[in-house]
């Protein structure tokens, strides 16, 4: 519909090209952001019903609240949680609604030909509050994601279903870092991913030794609200923000492709 067509932005482009990241506030994104929350708050409910976990009900009933009590009582009912939004259609189709992917094509390159995108990589995080080990370290997402992907012809989408401030775990980036191109990475091993210091959680992170001068002081704490997202270039160096809030910070998170891009897919090396 006209209503859902994004306007090219050439300041837009270039900001992006420079920084490595951009926030964009788009119209209408609260439609969708709406009704995944609905629905991840009727599935929540349903589970604690047929669990019979009781919820405590001298205050309204918010999303966190269901989920962190059925995460108190029952860990892998949290999971299955998890797995069931992840499976959901209203979670496909935010993550392929023209409201983000003309925002996306706009930023995959500065020709205003028409092209076709692909979306691989898609992510729900859960994060609670306090948990500092399932979080990700340094890390450049053209490093995890390089068999379909390229940095000439990617981009990271990170959708926050709530206003993500620092106090909750907004990421944290490293501005112009991708101007580094893709730097080796340290692979840990599935445990040893939980037991490292912050910067080398997750199962690939940065080599120290390849950080770029003043890489830790160079950190920015992007903070989105509802309704912004944000959009990271395939070579930018970032990490999780800490959550020390009382509530969940959940975010979606998908990876477009131009399908005529540089090196995509780069096994067939067409061009």
């Amino acid at each position: 519909s006209k209503m859902e067509k994004k306007v090219f932005k050439l300041d837009d482009y270039n900001n992006f090209r420079e920084e490595g990241f951009i926030k964009i506030k788009i119209n209408n994104l609260d439609i969708l952001l709406d009704q995944i929350e609905k629905e991840m708050f009727n599935i929540s409910l349903n589970i604690s019903k047929k669990l019979n976990i009781k919820l405590a009900t001298k205050q309204k009933l918010s999303l966190h609240s269901i989920l962190l009590n059925i995460y108190n009582i029952n860990p892998k009912a949290f999971s299955y949680i998890f797995d069931c939004v992840k499976r959901h259609p209203e979670y496909y189709k935010l993550i392929s609604s023209s409201l983000i992917t003309n925002t996306a094509k706009s930023l995959l390159t500065e020709n205003k030909n028409d092209f076709s995108i692909n979306m691989t990589g898609d992510e729900l995080i859960m994060q609670r509050p306090g948990d500092d080990i399932n979080i990700n370290g340094m890390h450049q997402d053209g490093a995890y994601f390089s068999d379909y992907g390229s940095s000439e012809a990617s981009v990271v989408c990170w959708i926050p279903l709530f206003d993500c401030k620092i106090k909750n775990g907004a990421l944290q980036v490293i501005p112009k870092s991708h101007n580094n191109g893709i730097l080796p990475h340290h692979k840990n091993k599935w445990e040893e991913r939980k037991k490292v210091t912050r910067n080398f959680k997750g199962l690939l992170n940065v080599k120290k030794e390849f950080y770029p001068e003043n890489a830790i002081d160079s950190l920015e704490s992007i903070e989105c609200k509802r309704g912004e997202v944000l959009f990271l270039h395939y070579d930018l160096i970032h990490r999780s923000g800490l959550n020390s809030s009382n509530d969940i910070r959940i975010v979606y998170t998908v990876r477009y492709h131009n399908t005529c891009g540089k090196n995509y897919i780069e096994k067939y090396k067409l061009w």
